[in-house]
């Protein structure tokens, strides 16, 4: 199933619990689309795992381990779908504050863009978005109600990630 593909390279850095497994339905529930498909139509989200393993820090606004194949992954999508409008989607986690998390889903948005320009040359087909904090997979509610820290992290990192969206097709 490739809507579940992104998860399993997640979870060899982490365990779940039965209790904690259930969290994951909501990871199950956003169908998302594997960058494999052959066809798309507008609303389809797309989250592969070189995109999703883009890892940012507060400080950090993209890791260097894995940016290039995962913007490769990025550009190669773009680049193969040129009859989509697609928008490269950029969510935090909901720690700091409501600005700053929107403030730094924009500046990792644009760090992108740049790289994607800078390396691989401009395509008209996509636009880049900040979200922020604001669509999380796992409600933050869920994420707290876990008792240990270094388990809550673990859905935090979920709600983190880079989505692709189809917003037109021509």
């Amino acid at each position: 199933m490739r809507n579940f593909y992104f998860i399993l390279l997640f979870i060899p850095f982490f365990s779940f619990s039965q209790k904690e497994d259930s969290l994951l339905q909501y990871v199950t529930d956003c169908n998302f689309k594997s960058l494999n498909e052959k066809e798309y139509k507008i609303g389809d989200r797309i989250l592969a795992p070189e995109i999703e393993f883009i890892i940012y820090t507060c400080s950090k606004p993209i890791n260097e381990k894995h940016s290039p194949n995962s913007i490769q992954k990025i550009v190669d999508f773009i680049k193969f779908n040129p009859n989509s409008t697609i928008e490269i989607g950029f969510h935090t986690d909901a720690r700091g504050t409501y600005s700053s998390n929107l403030v730094l889903s924009k500046r990792r948005g644009k760090t992108i863009d740049e790289e994607i320009k800078r390396y691989y040359g401009n395509y008209s087909n996509y636009t880049v978005k900040g979200y922020g904090e604001n669509e999380p997979i796992i409600p933050l509610k869920n994420i707290l109600a876990i008792k240990e820290k270094r388990d809550r992290d673990k859905y935090y990192r979920i709600n983190r990630r880079i989505e692709l969206r189809i917003i037109a097709v021509k």
